[in-house]
Parts: C-alpha cells; structure tokens; sequence
C-alpha cells in the first residue's frame, strides 16, 4: 500500500504543491526562476549532481525529474542513448542531453519521488562521466 501525503495508509492523489512541499522538508533544494527546484546530490567517488524537478503546467499535471548530461548536440544525443543502461529516458533538456523521469502528479508518493530523484542523479551522473569523463553537473 502507498503511503500518502496525509500520513496515512492509503491511495490518495498527489497535487503539485504537495509533491513541493514534501521535496522542501525532506531535501535541501533551491527554487528556480521558472518556478522548478534543483537539488544537489552528493556521490560515490567525490562527485555530485544536480537534479531539476519541474511541472509540465501550473497546474503540475506531469512531474518532471531531469539530470543535465552534456551539452546538447545531436552527437552527444546519439552517444547518451548508445550509452545509456538505465531505465531512465533521454531527451534534450533547454541546451543539454539530459537523463529524465515523468511522472503523472497524482499519482506519486513519497518513495516514488525518492527514488526518482536518486535514482536520476545516480543515472545522469554515470552517463556524464561515460560521455564526457566529467563531473560538471
């Protein structure tokens, strides 16, 4: 069973600000200009990355968790899907190649966002490295 936002056991859906709310208590994130948080993980082997979770529309319809890979260009597009043995999508992201997770507002919970934002920091940064051997992000 799902634990909900409400503390009880149970399904009940998820609206954006609940979704906002919970990343704020239990992460230390920053807001971005465009209304997304960014949220900084620390790593394995000193390295970092930084996951975007952003809204399709204000009404937060769509959840969107994306960690930036590399500069966009259609051959490092290429390589990242070549490369890429996660379960997680790529996609251009604003001016990047970017390792990202939708997922539908109402229904996530709490483990879901957790894994989600672990889960693409972890993903986007091993494909950083494979792809460009940095740790830009």
């Amino acid at each position: 069973m799902n634990y909900c936002f409400n503390g009880e056991r149970g399904f009940v859906m998820a609206i954006k600000s609940e979704v906002v709310s919970y990343i704020r208590k239990n992460y230390q994130s920053r807001d971005l200009e465009n209304g997304a948080l960014a949220l900084i993980f620390q790593l394995d082997d000193d390295r970092s990355h930084q996951v975007i979770v952003d809204w399709n529309n204000d009404e937060g319809t769509w959840t969107t968790f994306m960690g930036f890979v590399a500069d966009w260009s259609v051959e490092n597009a290429g390589r990242a899907v070549e490369l890429n043995d996660q379960v997680f999508g790529i996609q251009r992201a604003f001016d990047w190649v970017a390792v990202v997770h939708p997922q539908l507002t109402e229904t996530i919970d709490q483990e879901e966002i957790d894994s989600a934002l672990v889960g693409v920091a972890m993903a986007a940064d091993a494909l950083e490295l494979k792809l460009t051997g940095r740790d830009e992000w």
